[in-house]
């Protein structure tokens, strides 16, 4: 048995386990569309938005605010993607630790690791990460232990409304990130095992 998550109306609904996705094909190009700029990523069950760079919510509207596309393509496009097995942003697992970023999410990004090895506290924001320290765990910084974090490479599959839930990736040297906004009252934790 599975249970799919209808973008379009966020319902759910109970599938027996025989049942094959099927996908609906339409009349014109509506149907070729969605794969330039959609991407199903079939482990965590999320649509991501590869313009974007986040898991899709909400498709209709995000097709119809976010690309401008006429309703009669969207209904197209909405349709091909119905069948696809998509879970709540709540319920979507998050990657293990210090594996490679996901080609089509945005970042890394810079963030902050607690240090305290059963906490996983991260934070995008610097000052927050400093609070957190202190107040959960009674830290003060001093000559010897400056800070009580540790710099990490991030992605998440949601953005905003609070859906943030940050893992950590695996960067090469070279590879550009996104740095931390030290600005950013954005802050979540994190639920998988760090392992070097």
């Amino acid at each position: 048995m599975e249970v799919r998550w209808n973008p379009r109306s966020g319902t759910q609904r109970i599938i027996a386990a025989s049942a094959a996705v099927t996908t609906p094909t339409a009349s014109n190009d509506s149907a070729q569309l969605p794969d330039s700029f959609l991407h199903y990523e079939p482990t965590y069950q999320a649509l991501i938005c590869k313009k974007h760079g986040y898991a899709i919510i909400g498709l209709s509207t995000h097709l119809r605010d976010r690309h401008s596309i006429p309703a009669k393509v969207r209904k197209a496009i909405v349709e091909k993607y119905n069948g696809y097995a998509l879970l709540n942003p709540k319920d979507v697992p998050l990657p293990p630790s210090f594996g490679l970023p996901f080609e089509f999410l945005a970042g890394p990004m810079e963030a902050f690791l607690c240090d305290d090895k059963a906490c996983k506290f991260i934070s995008k924001n610097r000052d927050n990460i400093r609070k957190h320290c202190n107040k959960t765990h009674d830290w003060k910084s001093t000559k010897n232990d400056r800070d009580h974090w540790t710099s990490v490479k991030v992605q998440t599959f949601f953005t905003g409304g609070g859906l943030e839930r940050y893992f950590i990736v695996r960067v090469p040297e070279d590879q550009g990130t996104q740095r931390a906004d030290d600005n950013s009252d954005s802050e979540r934790f994190i639920t998988t095992t760090l392992s070097a």
